[in-house]
């Protein structure tokens, strides 16, 4: 027997068919699966968080809408914060005013829900186009209104920026109506709930 009919006949052979050209081809130019939301507003925290470290702010590791909704099912504003590395002055609001001692006490002295995305990642570029975001770096103060809609209090598009002492006492100032607002909206929420609840109890 042939040196090439050994080969040939070898119990290593598949009889499977060889991937064509086209799927080899295609194998290597196709998309990569994008990130869930939820995943990249992890994913961005801890970008945050592994830079700045306890100053980072605690951002919600969800979905733009869940932070959203989260704030009046707990009676809290909500602090958006939209970040474009394109942007000149994103690495000097980062270090000099979003994450510095003085605006992480502000936003615990208030408690903020948080939530914070990158506008080249398809979760933070749709918070931008429904906020309505015009500049970056950008950081808003949202609270709920009846219904499901949100009015916003206070934003920062672009500059001129602020320092963190400057922004902290900002952010001390917009929260305290802004909670107010939010407790107000919570409670009046959740008596629906309860008159929903009893008119249920009362109809079985």
């Amino acid at each position: 027997m042939s040196a090439y009919a050994r080969v040939a006949t070898s119990d290593t052979l598949s009889d499977a068919p060889a991937p064509s050209l086209f799927s080899r081809w295609s194998s290597l130019f196709r998309p990569a699966p994008r990130p869930s939301a939820a995943e990249a507003a992890r994913a961005f925290s801890a970008a945050l968080r592994a830079q700045f470290g306890a100053h980072a702010p605690p951002l919600c590791e969800a979905s733009f809408d869940e932070a959203m909704r989260s704030g009046p099912a707990q009676g809290r504003p909500v602090l958006i914060f939209l970040h474009s590395e394109l942007h000149a002055d994103a690495a000097e609001f980062l270090g000099a005013a979003l994450c510095t001692p003085e605006v992480a006490a502000a936003v615990a002295a208030v408690n903020y829900v948080v939530w914070g995305g990158a506008v080249h990642e398809p979760s933070g570029w749709e918070a931008a186009m429904r906020l309505e975001a015009a500049a970056f770096p950008f950081l808003g103060v949202y609270t709920p209104r009846e219904g499901n809609t949100f009015s916003r209090v206070w934003a920062l598009e672009g500059g001129p920026l602020l320092g963190g002492a400057e922004l902290a006492a900002v952010l001390r100032h917009v929260g305290g109506s802004a909670r107010e607002a939010a407790t107000r909206v919570a409670a009046l929420r959740t008596a629906a709930d309860r008159e929903r609840e009893l008119r249920e109890e009362q109809e079985r």
